[in-house]
């Protein structure tokens, strides 16, 4: 996580575990900027995505997920945003600037965040891959997936609906989800915009004329 305690003169910083991404990157650089930001979030409470604006005030880690912890715009009040919830690029506002609560502190509030209830989703994984995965793992109910479909029908436990989707998305076609329907909704959106960018054209470039050494 970035706190500021362990880190002078960077206010709301600590880096304890990996990074969630670009989104990380370009929230840290708006945060000392004092920039607000907005990004598209999907929302726990409703299951659709979001457009928000936030002032960002910290960011940190709680139950090994990152959060923004900021003032929300259009709720006009504090909200903290678990950072795999995020769907989109994140835009700083350049040309406004904001001014956090003297006495903030990121540590202390996300120590009031509880934690997030432990699931089981049902995942069929292709037969003989994914070792880490079925290490912590059950088989589900002896089933063995789809009769010589050669894939094997396990019960993964989890947290968090999104980052069990980032990873199962990120195994491609050895891992399906089967269950619950909000994480399969989360892995298809993933490979969805996955297959999107692909489908993207390259941009053109040109190399200029090479010049004697």
């Amino acid at each position: 996580e970035v706190r500021h305690e362990h880190r002078p003169g960077r206010a709301g910083v600590q880096p304890r575990i990996k990074p969630a991404g670009q989104a990380f990157d370009d929230l840290v650089s708006a945060l000392h900027a004092r920039h607000p930001v907005t990004f598209m979030y999907l929302a726990g409470s409703t299951g659709n995505e979001e457009l928000r604006t936030v002032e960002p005030w910290g960011l940190g880690s709680r139950f090994g997920q990152w959060y923004l912890v900021g003032h929300d715009r259009a709720r006009q009040a504090p909200r903290h945003f678990r950072l795999s919830r995020i769907t989109s690029a994140v835009t700083t506002l350049e040309k406004e600037l904001y001014t956090p609560p003297a006495d903030f502190n990121v540590r202390r509030e996300l120590d009031r965040l509880p934690e997030l209830p432990l699931r089981t989703a049902v995942v069929e994984v292709r037969e003989g891959k994914l070792l880490a995965l079925r290490r912590r793992s059950s088989v589900e109910g002896g089933a063995a997936g789809r009769p010589g479909s050669g894939y094997e029908r396990l019960a993964v436990q989890y947290r968090d609906p999104e980052a069990l989707a980032e990873e199962l998305a990120s195994y491609g076609p050895d891992a399906q989800a089967i269950a619950p329907p909000g994480l399969v909704a989360a892995v298809l959106r993933r490979l969805r915009a996955a297959a999107e960018f692909s489908a993207e054209p390259a941009p053109a470039y040109s190399f200029g004329a090479a010049r004697a050494v």
